[in-house]
């Protein structure tokens, strides 16, 4: 499969204030900032996930933020995003993917502190159909804090 791929990752600060994280994910014209509802654990699906539709192997550009809303320092906070071809529409989220189903993933700890943010900003081609799944997570202490995810399907 080829793809290609630039990353850029910037940190900066936004005055925001009124919550913890706000995560958000862009991809083919689709912007969701809603964070995930459902049960992260394995085996657990979401029907009403945000699904968009590209064109095997056309470019697009793939970015994702997580902005810190909370009020407090938010210590060795885990900001993971992936992107791998999924099972299946809804697929909860893929904490061992098998090393062929793996697309691109990227992870860096951060202190956030009250309104700032981390973002990044993938241009992807993915050259086999199938359903993938693109997510952008924040974890601490072992567990998932806040995530968004969003379907991505792929035809020729």
């Amino acid at each position: 499969m080829k793809l290609a791929v630039l990353l850029v990752i910037t940190l900066f600060s936004v005055p925001v204030w009124a919550g913890d994280f706000q995560p958000k994910l862009e991809i083919g014209g689709l912007s969701v900032h809603e964070p995930d509802t459902i049960d992260p654990r394995p085996g657990a699906t979401d029907a009403s996930r945000k699904k968009v539709s590209l064109a095997a192997g056309k470019k697009t550009a793939l970015r994702w933020s997580l902005a810190c809303k909370g009020d407090g320092k938010h210590a060795d906070t885990l900001v993971h995003f992936y992107l791998v071809k999924a099972d299946h529409p809804g697929q909860a989220a893929i904490r061992e993917a098998k090393p062929a189903s793996i697309i691109l993933e990227n992870a860096m700890t951060i202190d956030f502190h009250p309104g700032e943010d981390a973002r990044g900003e993938i241009e992807v081609a993915i050259e086999e159909p199938g359903i993938y799944m693109a997510r952008v997570e924040a974890l601490g202490g072992g567990e998932a804090l806040v995530s968004c995810t969003v379907d991505i399907e792929v035809t020729r």
